[in-house]
This record gives C-alpha cells, sequence and structure tokens, in this order.
C-alpha cells in the first residue's frame, strides 16, 4: 500500500469515528413551522426560501407560504427568510427540547421597503449575534448577474477587480489580493483545482448551479485558512442535502449570450424519499469567441459541463451524506502580443471530487453540532499549442479532511468553533516544464470564539497550520538551485469588535495576523508557462510569508440606507509574488522570465457601498474602491493593482417587474510596475429588466440584461491580454428559471 492510500485510509477512518460515533447518540426532537407571508397584504407566499443558519438546512415553502422543519436539534438558530422581489428577513430564534414553534414570517411588501423586518413568534426568542458575510449574492441578484464564470459574476461587488487572460480563466481579486490570499470554496471545501498558482487555469465552478455566493473577511475565515487576508468566496451549491424537504423540487435555467453566441443550460432537482434525499444537478455551456468594438478576440471559446449527484440519510440525531461532481472544460488563452504564444494555446481541464459528510446534532447546551467532512479531488489540466503539441500539463490528486464542532455558551464565551483540517495533495506535472513532482501535506488546528458585553460584540480566532513540501527527488538545479524538503510551521490570528455608535449605525473594526507558507509552484517551478506567457523559475529558499491587516468600517442597521465604507491596510513581510526579470529566457527566447521572490508589500485603500429608497419603489445605489499596493524596500507599485473603480445605478420594481440601469466605470491607472503598461479611464453602461410571475406549481423568472450597452471601447488593467484587444462589446443576454 502506498503512503498515498495510508492517508486516504486514515482519513476515511477519521471520518467514520466522527460519524459512528456521533449517529449513536440519542436526540432531543424539536419542530419549527409556519408560513411567509407579504407584510401588507398578509398573502401566503409560495416558493421562498427559509433556512436556519447555524445548522445549514434549508427549505422552500409550499404553494401555501407554509414551511416545516421537523425532528431539528434544540438550540439557537438564525432563521432567515427571502424570496425572489423581496427583501430577506433575519431573527435569531430558540427551540426548546421537545419544544414546537410557530412563526409567521412578514417579508416587506415592497422589494426596496427597507425598514425593520417583523418575525411574530408564538415562543420566547433569545440567542447570540449572527455574523453576516460582507457580501452575499442569491435570489433575483444571482440572477441578473450571472456570467458564464464566478469572477464575472461578482465583479460589480464592492473592493472586487477581476483578473483574467481571456474570459475563461478569470478569477476574483479583492483588496488587490488574489491566489490563495483569497480563498474559493464550493460548499465550504476546497476546489481542488489550480486556479490560485497562475492567471491561465480557471476556477473548476459553475456560477449557473449556485444557489448563492458568500464572501466573508475577519475573524470567521481563520475556520478556512490561514493567509487569507483578502477573504473568502464561498459558492454554495447544496450537493447535499441536510435537511429533509416536505416534497420534491428542482429548477431549469436557460441562458444565452450575443458577444460569444453563447448558450448555456442547467437544471437541479431534489427528491426525498423516506429519511433519504436524492439531489442532482447538471449544466452545459458553449461560447465561440468573445466579439470587442476593436474586433474579434480569437481563440477565448469555452465549453464547460458539470454535473453532480448527492445522496443523504436526515434523522432526528444528524445527517449522513454523500456526492460525487465531475466538472470538465476546454478553453482558449488568445496570444498574439510580446511573451504570447503566437496563435494561443488551448486547455483542456477535468477535476472529479468526491465528498462524504457526518453531522451529528447532539442535545446538550454545550455543543451544537458536531461534523466530520472528507473531500477527494483528482483534477487534469492539458495545455496545447496550436499546432496541437502538448505544451504542458498538470495532475493533482487531494484529500481535505475537516473536523469541527460547534459550540453553544462555554465558559465566558457565547458561542465559538473548534476544529481540524488534514489535507494531502499529489502535484505532478509534465510536458516542456522541469518543475519535479511533489507532496504537500498539511495539517491545521483552529478556535474561534463570540462574546457580547452589552452592545459591543467581539469576536476573535487563532489558527495553527504545519506544512510539508517534499519533492519526489532531491537535486540541484543550475537555474534555481537545491530543490529539496522544506517544512513551514507557524500561527494566524484575528479579532474584530462592533458596537453602535450614533443612532442606527454600527461601527466595527478587525486586526488579523496572517500566516502564508510557500507553494509548490513558488518554491520549484522551473521552465515554460506558454498559457501564462512566462518562463517561470522558483525559489527553494523562499520563507513564510507573514502578514498584518487591520480594517475599520461602518453600517448603517435600518431604515432607507443600507450598506457599508471601510477602510484596509495590509502590510506584509516576505510577499511572494512572481517578478519579471526584464530578461528573455535563454531557454525559450520568446518568453520573460519571472523569479518568484519574496519582499515587504503594503496595500491599502478604501470602499463603499450604499443603496437608498428614495421612494417605496426606487432605489439608487452606488459602490466605489480603491487599492494602492507598493513594494516598500524599492518604494515601487506592485504589478497588477487595480485602479479606481465605482458605480452607480437606479432600481425600480413595479408589480412583477424589476428594471435597473448601472454606470460602471474606472480610472485611469498610471502608478504602475515597471514592465506593466498603463491603462486609460473608461465608464460603461448597464442595465437590466426582470419579470418573476408565480402560477400554480411553478414560479418564473426572466431576465433580460445589456452589458455594454453603447459598444464602448475599454481595457481592464487586470487582464494580461490588454494589450491585444479591449473588453467585450455589447453583450445581450436573456436568462429563464423555472422553479418546479
Amino acid at each position: 500500500m502506498t503512503v498515498s492510500a495510508h492517508f486516504r485510509l486514515a482519513i476515511l477512518g477519521l471520518f467514520c469515528c466522527f460519524s459512528l460515533t456521533f449517529g449513536a447518540a440519542a436526540r432531543s426532537r424539536a419542530v419549527v413551522m409556519g408560513w411567509v407571508e407579504d407584510a401588507v397584504t398578509h398573502e401566503r407566499l409560495g416558493w421562498a426560501n427559509v433556512m436556519l443558519a447555524e445548522a445549514e438546512c434549508a427549505i422552500t415553502t409550499a404553494d401555501d407560504g407554509s414551511f416545516c422543519f421537523c425532528d431539528i436539534p434544540t438550540g439557537v438558530f438564525t432563521l432567515r427568510a427571502s424570496r425572489i422581489g423581496y427583501r430577506e428577513a433575519m431573527r435569531m430564534i430558540a427551540v426548546s427540547d421537545h419544544d414546537t414553534l410557530k412563526l409567521t414570517v412578514l417579508l416587506g411588501d415592497a422589494p426596496l421597503q427597507l425598514g425593520e423586518v417583523k418575525i411574530i413568534t408564538q415562543s420566547d426568542s433569545h440567542g447570540a449575534v449572527h455574523h453576516d458575510p460582507v457580501v452575499e449574492l442569491r435570489g433575483g441578484d444571482l440572477q441578473r448577474q450571472l456570467a458564464p464564470t464566478i469572477a464575472a459574476t461578482v465583479e460589480n461587488e464592492p473592493g472586487v477587480a477581476q483578473r483574467s487572460m481571456g474570459p475563461a480563466p478569470a478569477r476574483p481579486v479583492l483588496h488587490g489580493l488574489g491566489g490563495d490570499r483569497l480563498l474559493m470554496l464550493e460548499d465550504g471545501l476546497p476546489t481542488g483545482d489550480l486556479s490560485a498558482s497562475s492567471a491561465d487555469h480557471a476556477v473548476a465552478i459553475e456560477p449557473m448551479t449556485a444557489e448563492r455566493i458568500e464572501v466573508t473577511r475577519g475573524p470567521e475565515t481563520l475556520l478556512d485558512g490561514p493567509g487569507v487576508l483578502g477573504g473568502v468566496i464561498n459558492v454554495k451549491r447544496g450537493s447535499i442535502v441536510r435537511v429533509l424537504p416536505r416534497q420534491a423540487t428542482g429548477a431549469i435555467t436557460i441562458q444565452s449570450e450575443s458577444v460569444n453566441k453563447g448558450l448555456a443550460g442547467g437544471l437541479n432537482g431534489t427528491l426525498p424519499l423516506g429519511s433519504w434525499v436524492l439531489r442532482a444537478d447538471g449544466s452545459r455551456r458553449s461560447t465561440d469567441d468573445m466579439q470587442t468594438p476593436d474586433g474579434t478576440l480569437h481563440n477565448t471559446s469555452i465549453c464547460t459541463g458539470n454535473g453532480a449527484l448527492g445522496v443523504s440519510l436526515i434523522k432526528p440525531w444528524g445527517v449522513l451524506g454523500a456526492a460525487a461532481n465531475l466538472y470538465e472544460s476546454k478553453y482558449g488563452i488568445p496570444g498574439g502580443f510580446v511573451g504570447a504564444h503566437p496563435n494561443g494555446v488551448s486547455i483542456e481541464l477535468n477535476r472529479r471530487r468526491y465528498e462524504l459528510l457526518g453531522e451529528w446534532r447532539p442535545t446538550g447546551a454545550l455543543l451544537r453540532r458536531v461534523e466530520a467532512e472528507y473531500a477527494f479531488a483528482h483534477y487534469y489540466h492539458a495545455e496545447f499549442e496550436s499546432n496541437g503539441d502538448l505544451g504542458m500539463e498538470f495532475g493533482v490528486l487531494s484529500d481535505h479532511f475537516n473536523g469541527r464542532a460547534d459550540l453553544g455558551t462555554h465558559a465566558i464565551f457565547d458561542e465559538g468553533v473548534v476544529g481540524i483540517q488534514v489535507e494531502r495533495s499529489n502535484y505532478a506535472t509534465g510536458g516542456l516544464t522541469f518543475t519535479p513532482a511533489s507532496t504537500d501535506l498539511r495539517a491545521a488546528a483552529y478556535l474561534y470564539e463570540k462574546k457580547r458585553l452589552g452592545a459591543v460584540l467581539l469576536q476573535g480566532s487563532v489558527r495553527h497550520d504545519w506544512r510539508s513540501i517534499e519533492p519526489e527527488e532531491e537535486r540541484e538545479s543550475f537555474f534555481i538551485g537545491l530543490i529539496h524538503k522544506r517544512v513551514f510551521d507557524g500561527v494566524s490570528a484575528s479579532v474584530g469588535a462592533e458596537l453602535p455608535t450614533a443612532p442606527g449605525w454600527i461601527a466595527g473594526t478587525t486586526v488579523t495576523r496572517s500566516w502564508r507558507a510557500p507553494t509548490i509552484e513558488e518554491l520549484f517551478s522551473e521552465g515554460p508557462h506558454l498559457a501564462a506567457y512566462s518562463y517561470e523559475l522558483g525559489n527553494p529558499s523562499l520563507a513564510t510569508e507573514h502578514g498584518w491587516g487591520t480594517e475599520f468600517y461602518i453600517r448603517p442597521i435600518s431604515g432607507r440606507l443600507q450598506g457599508r465604507a471601510a477602510i484596509f491596510h495590509n502590510t506584509f513581510d516576505g510577499f511572494i509574488f512572481p517578478r519579471n526579470t526584464g530578461h528573455f529566457s535563454s531557454s525559450r527566447a520568446d518568453l520573460y522570465e519571472y523569479r518568484y521572490e519574496g519582499q515587504d508589500a503594503e496595500f491599502w485603500g478604501a470602499e463603499c457601498a450604499a443603496s437608498y429608497a428614495v421612494m417605496k419603489y426606487i432605489l439608487v445605489r452606488g459602490n466605489t474602491s480603491y487599492v494602492h499596493g507598493e513594494l516598500l524596500d524599492r518604494g515601487s507599485p506592485l504589478p497588477m493593482i487595480p485602479p479606481l473603480i465605482g458605480s452607480v445605478g437606479l432600481e425600480v420594481h413595479l408589480d412583477d417587474w424589476t428594471l435597473s440601469t448601472d454606470l460602471h466605470g474606472a480610472a485611469a491607472q498610471e502608478r504602475v510596475d515597471e514592465f506593466e503598461e498603463p491603462t486609460a479611464s473608461w465608464a460603461r453602461l448597464d442595465a437590466a429588466i426582470q419579470w418573476q410571475r408565480t402560477t400554480p406549481g411553478l414560479l418564473h423568472s426572466v431576465v433580460l440584461s445589456g452589458v455594454n450597452i453603447t459598444n464602448t471601447e475599454y481595457r481592464n488593467h487586470l487582464s494580461r491580454v490588454k494589450s491585444v484587444m479591449p473588453e467585450s462589446g455589447t453583450n445581450v443576454k436573456l436568462l429563464y428559471r423555472v422553479y418546479l
């Protein structure tokens, strides 16, 4: 048996211990039931989503607006209710042993009525403060912004920019930070792809099958990783169902785009069978080359397929579940400029991921939930030159285990989380590169706590990580030095405080100490990376990267005004990045050498997002963000820093219709690295019309939108292909989704 097989067997053993031990315990039984109603007409609303956040269980109301969570654990939960065309409602509820809690949830009679939303209960509510994500994209907002990639879907959110080498491999950047400093998760687990390592690698998540997308910053990010000063983006797909639905549900989606002759379709369904639940989803997306105001950007077509199947056993004591997911994609990277392949590069990738879940719902006050998750991913990625020759290939086998316990009141704290993570990755490359096959082993323990002192909310987290990166063989490289095993360990920590200030306002601050070990690519890369237009040279002697991050924010908590404003400052000791040496490689005279190095760096900036209901049915909104990044030793700008960006918009709701228009723009970016091109300022006009209507047994939603409707020529500063072509021209998109 190989070392990898021993590791996988050990992880499965841990998973079984969590699941079987907890599954044998006795549980109490409690019920939460009620109706979702229009706050003015008291019409009961079908197709509303109701969720108990801490239990990670959700249900869709029946045609008569009713919902019922049966056999749930006792404790304190955040109940959230939402529906397309209505503003989300949220309130803490307390469920006692053998209790039946009946609720009437009132959603605002108009989508823009931003006053306090009431939830009327027939039982007393007691609970702790619930921490929301900084950004949550769901429902109608998600449908209006749905794009071929996660990055394009969230690019209009405050503080977010889009790094790209064409439309397919785009990845989000937040506060100027990308890569694995901005962690991408799928259902709370690592994606298993290589999108964080290079700009040409796509994120292996299809946004069409996403239920919602969340962005988290602050102390809670240390539950997922140690060096994520940028934050965490979690795409919720719900492959493993955690609450027993009352009836079969599903949705069918069709979307088309004019700018690339794109067509996409997807479906999902959930079927209860006694205590068992089956869930399946699938999608297919195909586009031609992207059209711009200056012509066609060749070799940018996309063909993507995605499918998942999950099964859950849901009992009063908890959940046992398993899921399998397949993601395949073929896409192009354009060429035609200095450092690029003349005719571009084509990439084929596939990822297979398998998940196991065990969740125990205890009855005591100390433990709210104990959970064990295991995921195995097989990822393969090949890059082909225009003549069909293989340039290079990547393969990664990864195992990930996460065991955590959600705590109720304990010691001096109101609630908390304690857990461990273990991950192993077997990494290999082929083709023209000499990067060695390596094994990456990681282990971590973390603790998160929350406490309220009067009106002040305090949060804190601490995490210890250990990482070992071992090449298949040690050797001396003429180009990068001694390739040998490296072992790292370090501590991350974060604290936050939030308190009311002026009436209707909350102010908060977070301070984070991050720790990040160099990756396999940063240590051992050696050879041409044609799709990235670079000859990459690692640095086997790189030290760990340490960062200090502070953020101060204010936000309103009620009334017509909603939003958030923040300023931030991040400093790094040994910030690791690939620096253009300015020299062509002696081995490949058509490629610049990029050498990984660690230097002290600083990022600071601000962001603001706000919406205001000027009338009952009219909303004005806007956001803006700015990032300044520089190398402290040299006083020179860091490469690929987004300029000042922002948008202003208007949204009008008329019965079943939502009309919106937004003007997006960016200032010129002239503060650039010596090998980087400046970009000019630009402005782009978008508009959308959404219609939604309920018919017996169905909910229909149609979105007709136009992006860059004036066909403005503009260039994204974070695009590696901006010297060849501008961004896309006028794009008319049509989306139809029906909920069954």
